[in-house]
């Protein structure tokens, strides 16, 4: 029982040590004017940072950049996911399992490899700088995580169901929005919003494939840490966190509402 209670005090508090104490010292940057050793806390507070934030004419037009290109990317990535995670997991063809290697090629391969292979074709297609573009190479490092959520949730629902619906007299359409899709409204769900996540926080990708002209949060917020405007980047640190908590809790809601209904 003691050691129990050891143990869940260690977590607590190296949850809070990984978690909340960076959270803290972002927040406390926020409103720093002068921070400097040794002293713990900072010695004297100012507005002017969060001001000139909020009156910057680039932040808005980020912030529908950045949740542009990731609502689109999480659209891409269910849309591809579906398919290759019912084929993966429902049919047996050959080299079924080098694909499935290969779908984890951008966890595994260095990204500026990915990217710099992928740019070519981009441009190609007049896709470089624009935010199709951009999402579309995004998708790249989302898919990896979409379609094993797709794949192990087909795997764990079989065929029998969709093989029910058709001896009921359903069609494909039907099948798919009465039967299937209602199945993996989790699967849906979790994919779209690690989708969002995951877009969110790409920067190189972005700054690559966008050609400095798709300006999303990530690519404002970097410079400033490289230069050590520790100030403006715990404001916008701040408000990527903020745009992904925002738009998880969105998609819960709908999920729950659609639960309801």
């Amino acid at each position: 029982m003691k050691k129990d209670k050891i143990i869940t005090k260690f977590i607590i508090s190296l949850f809070f040590m990984i978690c909340i104490l960076p959270l803290i010292i972002i927040s406390l940057f926020m409103f720093v004017d002068k921070w400097v050793y040794p002293n713990i806390f900072p010695s004297t507070y100012t507005l002017k940072y969060l001001l000139s934030v909020i009156q910057s004419k680039e932040l808005p037009k980020a912030m529908i950049t950045s949740i542009i290109v990731a609502v689109m990317s999480a659209v891409i990535s269910v849309i591809i996911s579906y398919p290759t995670g019912k084929a993966l997991a429902h049919y047996n063809f050959k080299g079924k399992h080098v694909i499935s290697i290969l779908i984890l090629i951008p966890l595994i391969v260095s990204p500026l490899v990915l990217v710099s292979s992928s740019h070519i074709n981009l441009i190609k297609y007049n896709l470089h700088s624009t935010l199709l573009g951009v999402s579309l190479i995004h998708t790249i490092f989302i898919l990896p995580y979409t379609i094993r959520i797709f794949n192990d949730r087909f795997e764990e629902i079989g065929v029998e169901y969709e093989l029910q619906g058709y001896t009921l007299g359903g069609n494909v359409i039907s099948t798919f929005f009465l039967v299937t899709l209602p199945l993996l409204r989790v699967s849906v769900m979790l994919s779209f919003s690690l989708g969002v996540i995951i877009s969110l926080g790409q920067y190189l990708t972005t700054l690559i494939i966008g050609g400095g002209r798709v300006m999303t949060i990530s690519i404002i917020l970097v410079p400033y840490i490289q230069y050590s405007e520790y100030q403006l980047a715990s404001i916008y640190s701040f408000i990527l966190i903020a745009l992904t908590i925002i738009s998880y809790t969105l998609i819960a809601k709908l999920y729950k509402n659609h639960l309801e209904f």
